[in-house]
């Protein structure tokens, strides 16, 4: 284990995390260690929290505005095990996940460390997350809640959108999650703003406070700008500014010019390895860059050592959280705040001098100033103000710093002069705008719809775009019902609409309609598309347009260019298919209903270590009790009673199993399945099953569920719910209502986040003894004939209990405190349920060694 002592800003982070129990603002520079300094105090709480009982988050989940070469994040992440104090080793709970548009690899926030975009998680905390079905809607909104969350480059989000959906949701969590908000460019009303506002601890330079100096290479590097009046970003400006430059970067704010810009300098330097980053790849294509990118700018390059200079070409996705390092960048003028993280990539490292060339951009087809993307192309600002920030970017950039060597306190000075009038106007008022927002938020949860998205996160100004394999993609079966199941490209409805422009191709926009369909035991609706060929330019502009397919001889593609968006000699490969995730494609083993619950509470109860390549995790219980204990707090209840009625679901959620129409289908179908020559697990008895052998990633057995007559079993979850509300309201009295409500509705949704009412339950003659292991499983060992009698045998319908906890927990503005403990618990038991199979499995590995 090595030994380093932290930055003296560093180590005011760690203890006031550690220590004091706060919340932080951090402002530091480009290349000082943020990201460091943000996620060490919270691997040491794990470590506290693991090995001493200590009372911190068991989750840290890292935002960033856009998507990013995470990879980076994720080695930085790692190194940090180096330097945790004594004999800390690593976990491998720690291991690092990844959850952005283009690497969605933890859609269900179960890492303990996770790298995600703020989009993701702000999606999660409204009950619509990216990336999964509906009915899973409720599940990842609890990963936020109660754990450490670092919101990175804060400068950078959408002001009127995802800021102060970000700022509402942290007064929404204060005292139950904690948070480190940081960026190098706050202006000054914008620190001191949200400082009052978040209640948060500041760590920022002040002008007799000087923060940095033991920061070796903030002191040392030496960073010259210029301004570029005259020129425009071209070939022959780029030739001039590389000089004898072995490592140049240079940003352009779109896609299109940087691609042009790229094919020109591939033939204009031909001595030069010139290489091209932009959001347009392709995921494996993508990754093979950035391992090259790093492999030539990275921490431990020599750029001596390199074979020939390189040159990379760039967008905005290098702003943020990339560790690289130039000599020169050439860029286009942008708002101040992101000009300073894109200098952030030159002369990074201790003793290293780098200029900084900066253009005005310039529109590819007319030649004027164009800032595209900060402003759209008809010249309405995509966050109002920032065509001012732009303007006033470049002027101060003429006036006050062309020619000169930058440090911190001229970059702030820079950004004040850039920004303070745009942020001056943001914070006025800015109390009432979160309030306002907060009351949207419980709205979004109280009814989550898909607009909410646009509103409180970033206005969709992009859509997706796949390349079909069909002419007609209305005969490629996942793109009429899984679209997802594919890799897209993300862009704009202007750029898809200058496709049309092409001789040869076709377009198309999916319109989605809603069918009946089923899955294993429940009945839910599913959205399926329709290809529409798009046969005019205003067609494309229709609001309900937000998937488009287009045929590969309409664009091309190449790993060094990504997808150029015209006709070419290498037409654009097939969209490939995405990793299958578990919850599309389930494969269910028989369990007996006593054996499931054994499967959940051990999820539950036990760390989960590398079962069927499943991923280490620690026992759910753990995740839970952080959240948990600060949430009882605010209600004055008993994290213990909380706990046990986390056992009680966990033993009840699936009671409507043991309903007879359910347990004669499951018999029927082992027997069908039987007969057709597939082998059971279980024997067939008078065990009721929770679950029947089915594989629904064999073609053939998911026809043979087709063929099977039966009538259908019916849901099972509200039933369960109505039948355990009887023992519920035994066991907790009126002053502990709220237990029931959560109870309540955590069963009767998990797996369905509206399912609100039932039919016609008959438990089975078996059920009683079926209820009385499983409540013994879960520890209910004395009292477990008791509450098994409790159950109700039989109702025609859901009761008044069920509504009455669903109106209990619906939130809103002042209240939403108890909806946020149901999101906590219905995670746990849907967490719990989905591991049962790997933790039934862990356990057979124990009991068979």
């Amino acid at each position: 284990m090595g030994t380093r002592s932290p930055y003296r800003y560093q180590q005011k982070v760690q203890d006031l995390y550690l220590e004091r129990d706060a919340n932080i603002i951090l402002q530091a520079p480009t290349g000082a260690g943020k990201t460091q300094a943000a996620l060490e105090p919270g691997i040491l709480g794990f470590h506290e929290t693991d090995n001493y009982d200590g009372d911190y988050p068991t989750r840290l989940v890292y935002g960033v505005p856009m998507r990013v070469l995470a990879s980076s994040f994720v080695e930085e992440h790692r190194a940090i095990a180096k330097w945790l104090p004594g004999n800390t080793e690593w976990d491998d709970t720690w291991e690092p996940t990844i959850q952005t548009g283009e690497r969605p690899e933890d859609k269900m926030f179960e890492g303990r460390v996770i790298f995600a975009t703020v989009d993701q998680m702000l999606a999660s905390f409204l009950n619509l997350p990216y990336g999964l079905p509906k009915r899973l809607g409720n599940i990842n909104a609890g990963a936020l809640i109660g754990s450490y969350l670092i919101f990175d480059e804060f400068h950078l989000y959408p002001r009127q959108q995802m800021m102060l959906t970000v700022l509402a949701m942290l007064r929404m969590l204060r005292g139950i999650s904690r948070f480190t908000l940081m960026t190098a460019t706050f202006s000054a009303p914008l620190l001191d703003s949200l400082a009052q506002l978040l209640k948060a601890e500041v760590i920022a330079e002040r002008e007799n406070e000087p923060l940095f100096n033991d920061v070796t290479n903030i002191q040392t590097q030496k960073r010259y700008w210029y301004a570029h009046q005259e020129e425009t970003l071209n070939v022959e400006s780029v030739q001039r500014c590389i000089g004898d430059s072995r490592r140049t970067l240079i940003v352009c704010n779109t896609v299109n010019r940087a691609q042009a810009l790229y094919l020109k300098l591939k033939e204009a330097l031909p001595d030069h390895e010139v290489i091209l980053l932009h959001s347009r790849f392709y995921k494996h294509d993508r990754q093979a860059i950035e391992k090259k990118v790093l492999a030539r700018f990275g921490k431990t390059v020599d750029a001596a050592t390199l074979e020939r200079p390189v040159v990379l070409v760039a967008t905005q996705v290098i702003e943020v959280g990339l560790d690289m390092s130039s000599d020169v960048l050439i860029t286009e003028c942008a708002p101040a705040a992101s000009l300073i993280q894109r200098a952030g990539r030159c002369a990074r490292r201790a003793h290293e001098e780098g200029h900084v060339h900066v253009f005005l951009p310039r529109d590819e087809d007319s030649g004027e100033v164009s800032f595209v993307p900060y402003v759209s192309p008809n010249q309405q600002g995509v966050d109002d103000g920032l065509k001012e920030v732009c303007e006033r970017t470049w002027s101060a950039l003429r006036e006050h710093f062309d020619g000169v060597q930058m440090d911190f306190s001229k970059e702030q000075a820079f950004i004040n002069l850039a920004h303070s009038e745009h942020d001056e106007a943001f914070v006025r008022g800015l109390e009432a705008k979160v309030e306002g927002r907060i009351d949207g938020i419980t709205q979004c949860m109280a009814k989550p719809e898909l607009g909410y998205l646009g509103d409180f996160i970033r206005t969709n100004t992009t859509v997706s775009l796949y390349i079909a394999q069909e002419q007609d993609p209305n005969k490629d079966d996942l793109l009429t019902e899984k679209p997802w199941r594919y890799e897209p490209f993300n862009m704009s409805k202007g750029q898809i609409g200058r496709l049309l422009e092409q001789p040869q191709g076709t377009l198309y926009f999916a319109i989605e309609e809603q069918v009946e369909k089923e899955v294993e035991e429940r009945p839910y609706v599913q959205a399926v598309y329709r290809w529409q060929k798009i046969r005019d330019k205003n067609e494309v502009y229709n609001p309900k347009a937000q998937m488009f397919a287009a045929s590969p001889d309409m664009v091309s593609y190449t790993a060094e260019t990504g997808l150029l968006l015209e006709a070419g000699i290498h037409p654009a490969a097939t969209s490939p298919l995405v990793q299958v995730q578990s919850w599309e494609r389930p494969d269910y083993h028989a369990e007996y209903y006593h054996e499931h619950i054994r499967g959940l509470y051990r999820a539950y109860t036990k760390p989960l270590g590398r079962v069927d390549n499943a991923p280490c995790r620690i026992p759910l219980r753990r995740e839970m009790r952080y959240p948990l204990k600060r949430l009882c707090r605010l209600f004055g209840l008993s994290p213990e009673d909380g706990e046990e009625v986390m056992r009680l679901m966990i033993a009840l959620h699936d009671v409507g199993k043991l309903n007879r129409p359910w347990q004669e289908w499951a018999q029927h179908w082992q027997v069908y399945r039987h007969e057709q020559g597939f082998d059971i697990r279980k024997p067939l008895g008078n065990n009721p099953l929770a679950h029947t052998d089915f594989n629904s990633d064999d073609e053939i057995e998911r026809e043979l569920q087709k063929q099977f007559k039966h009538p259908s079993r019916g849901t099972h979850a509200v039933e369960s719910a109505q039948a355990m509300s009887p023992l519920i309201r035994e066991l907790y009295d009126d002053n502990e209502y709220l237990w029931e409500a959560v109870s309540l509705a955590a069963v009767m949704r998990h797996h369905t986040p509206t399912a609100e009412s039932c039919k016609e339950f008959d438990m089975v003659d078996e059920g009683y003894e079926a209820i009385a292991r499983a409540l013994q499983e879960v520890g209910f060992h004395e009292d477990s004939q008791r509450f098994a009698e409790s159950i109700k045998p039989r109702f025609d319908k859901s009761g008044v209990a069920l509504s009455d906890a669903i109106k209990e927990l619906l939130p809103n503005k002042t209240n939403y405190f108890k909806y946020l403990l149901y999101l906590v618990m219905v995670r746990i038991l849907r967490l719990a349920d989905q591991r049962s199979a790997i933790a039934l499995r862990a356990i057979e590995g124990v009991e068979t060694r």
